[in-house]
């Protein structure tokens, strides 16, 4: 059984509608939850870097996790990271050796529980993949995520601010991170560390992001330059992953195009929108 927690909303129900196996839990500092776990003979875990309010919270989490791996509890854990862990960069896509230096609570927040679950690894040799995201999109996505907000101002025929349309991102549907998750679950146990870069390695300019969904709505809403929409601690000017060793250990993985996982996205949110 796979058991989540401290994953975002949407990402969670994709996940439980791909993966017959997968639970969410409450969170695994909740008690009731935790004995449960504590109950089984072998369980696997995904979590994320999602929601921690400070530091206190990231140390319950793995202090329940370094319990339930220390009496060998645990066959497997996957930990959703993030790209915020590099040093920001421009125009040379992420390896997963390349310079670790975050600028943002995210990147600290993922760095923190990767270099634990690593040590954790390396003590009780419990099989650890550590999956580095990009920009993620797709159906039940929340609102915060560009893409999203993008789609509900097209369908409103509303003004769009961009803070800089020069950024660079590394789209990735949410059906890819599903299926990804789905063959690591079930990689027969190796006991060994895996770390990976999930993303497309395709860059994609916010401009030409822009031009793709007017191509697609048939629409050409009016864009309006606000700076206040820059956030200079997340708003790194390029974000591609290399991602030569996820398809190299993986080779029959996927990558749906940015233009079919864009068409697939803005249906779901046109139904959304209907149901308001």
């Amino acid at each position: 059984m796979l058991y989540g927690f401290r994953i975002e909303d949407w990402i969670s129900k994709s996940l439980s509608e791909k993966i017959e196996s997968y639970e969410k839990l409450n969170d695994i500092t909740n008690r009731a939850d935790f004995y449960r776990l504590f109950e089984k003979d072998k369980i696997d875990l995904i979590f994320s870097y999602h929601d921690y309010n400070n530091f206190t919270e990231i140390a319950q989490v793995l202090d329940a996790i370094n319990l339930l791996v220390k009496l060998n509890k645990v066959s497997k854990i996957i930990f959703i990271s993030s790209y915020n862990v590099y040093e920001p960069v421009y125009g040379i896509p992420f390896k997963e050796d390349s310079p670790k230096v975050p600028k943002n609570s995210t990147g600290i927040n993922a760095l923190t529980i990767e270099n634990i679950l690593i040590y954790l690894h390396e003590k009780y040799n419990v099989e650890t993949y550590i999956l580095r995201l990009f920009s993620l999109y797709g159906p039940y996505m929340d609102n915060y995520t560009l893409i999203s907000n993008l789609f509900k101002s097209y369908i409103r025929n509303e003004v769009i601010e961009i803070g800089d349309l020069k950024k660079v991102r590394d789209f990735l549907f949410i059906d890819d991170l599903v299926n990804i998750i789905k063959q690591v679950y079930e990689k027969e146990n190796t006991k060994n560390l895996y770390i990976y870069n999930v993303g497309t390695n395709i860059p994609t300019s916010i401009k030409d992001l822009i031009a793709k969904i007017n191509k697609l709505t048939h629409r050409k809403p009016q864009i309006i330059f606000n700076p206040e929409k820059i956030r200079d601690e997340y708003d790194h000017d390029y974000v591609v992953a290399d991602n030569k060793k996820l398809l190299q250990d993986f080779s029959d993985i996927h990558i749906t195009h940015l233009e079919k996982g864009l068409e697939l996205t803005y249906l779901w949110e046109l139904g959304r929108e209907k149901n308001v």
